[in-house]
């Protein structure tokens, strides 16, 4: 690492644990493996009935609201005086907000108050889950334009993928974004024979069958219908094959539905919510093919959690997660139809051989890890880029008299 100073990190964010969610997820990791060579904090909601595990950053928890319907967290920091008074005291050299809701606009009030940077990182896209909420698409755009508004006050602007900047920049974005790719925490193991096993023997699954996987909060924008219709078409043809939808969320019930009115039980299996890392870890290892044919997601981490696994992920054309992606060469690229992502599934079942090599390519350019200490310094070196561009900004606003 470069001999820079050891930074002192606050990172504030709505809402986090015991929430499960990728933006956390991202937060979570990416500050334990900052903490090898920074001092982090994380600024979040108090959580009810729940004791925060011991990790190598501190955590402080603030007044707030949690909505019971989508559990998103809404700080309240001008009611929590301790909160306040911790961060005021806490000699922070830079301020990072990954949510453009209290806790960021309270990141301003205070970064102008202790003359230090204020980052934001646009994590989401915003408007297809605010669309799928609102039904305007007039509504829709006033509010990811607000929301897009408040990160633009930021000193400097992060974007997890391109696709994210430029989809944000009409809504008002006016300052220069970054480029910072998620990463995520794990390394996959050499021999992942035990992990398959693991699935096989718990759903007596023979090694012949074909399986996928699908990983994701349960909600419609994530598009679980794509891929249900899609394998609807597929049933007439008898293949051996198998998918998994891990996860849970207000259309779990829904989607449940769907696959016994179209009697899919045979080909669809849903797991729930997993929270054993270990047991995720078995399913992606015996997974032929990943699905993600999300429309919402600003870059999402599960085709890098397959890449992780040397396998390839089924995504849609044009959208974030392909952005890192030629079509079978390190990763499969579909239209937003049934038909189209059928025949992708259909291709990727009879050119097995032929999907463990796109499966090699997608480890080799998009497997991303925070274990890797050049992703780490990448972070660090564009923190202390920022402190020092603000440092000279402030110093010419304000000269030494």
């Amino acid at each position: 690492m470069e001999k820079e100073k050891r930074i002192k990190i606050l990172n504030l964010i709505d809402t986090y644990y015991p929430v499960v969610g990728g933006v956390n997820t991202v937060v979570d990791k990416s500050s334990i493996a900052l903490s090898k060579f920074a001092d982090v904090t994380v600024g979040t909601i108090k959580a009810k009935n729940y004791t925060d595990p011991e990790r190598p950053y501190k955590i402080i928890r603030c007044k707030g609201f949690n909505n019971l319907i989508t559990t998103d967290g809404i700080a309240y920091p001008q009611f929590d005086k301790h909160f306040r008074d911790t961060i005021e005291k806490g000699n922070f050299d830079i301020i990072h907000c990954h949510s453009p809701i209290n806790l960021m606009n309270y990141a301003f009030k205070i970064g102008k108050k202790l003359k230090i940077p204020v980052v934001a990182t646009i994590h989401s896209i915003f408007k297809p889950e605010v669309k799928d909420f609102l039904k305007s698409e007039t509504l829709s755009n006033a509010v990811t334009s607000h929301l897009i508004r408040i990160i633009n006050k930021a000193d400097y602007i992060f974007a997890v993928s391109q696709f994210c900047a430029d989809f944000v920049k009409p809504f008002g974005i006016t300052k220069p974004i970054t480029i910072m790719n998620n990463a995520i925490d794990f390394v996959a193991p050499e021999n992942t024979e035990y992990l398959k096993n693991i699935i096989n023997e718990k759903y007596s699954l023979d090694k012949s069958v074909f399986t996928m996987l699908f990983v994701s909060r349960m909600i419609k924008v994530k598009n679980f219908d794509l891929v249900i219709d899609a394998i609807n078409l597929l049933k007439e043809k008898n293949y051996k094959l198998k998918v998994f939808l891990v996860g849970d969320g207000d259309y779990f019930k829904t989607v449940s539905k769907k696959i016994k009115k179209l009697r899919l039980e045979n080909y669809i299996i849903m797991t729930g919510m997993i929270k054993d890392r270990n047991l995720l870890q078995a399913y992606y290892a015996r997974a032929d093919l990943v699905l993600f044919p999300s429309y919402m997601d600003s870059a999402g981490l599960v085709q890098v959690e397959a890449a992780a696994y040397k396998k390839p992920t089924l995504v849609l054309e044009k959208m974030a997660p392909s952005e890192k992606m030629t079509d079978l060469y390190n990763g499969i690229l579909s239209k937003n139809n049934p038909e189209d992502y059928a025949k992708k599934i259909e291709y990727c079942y009879n050119n097995r051989e032929s999907l463990k090599e796109i499966g090699e390519n997608a480890f080799k350019t998009i497997y991303r890890t925070y274990d890797d200490e050049k992703v780490v310094k990448e972070i660090l070196n564009e923190y202390n880029k920022i402190i020092r561009d603000y440092k000279e900004k402030s110093e010419k606003k304000y000269p030494a008299k």
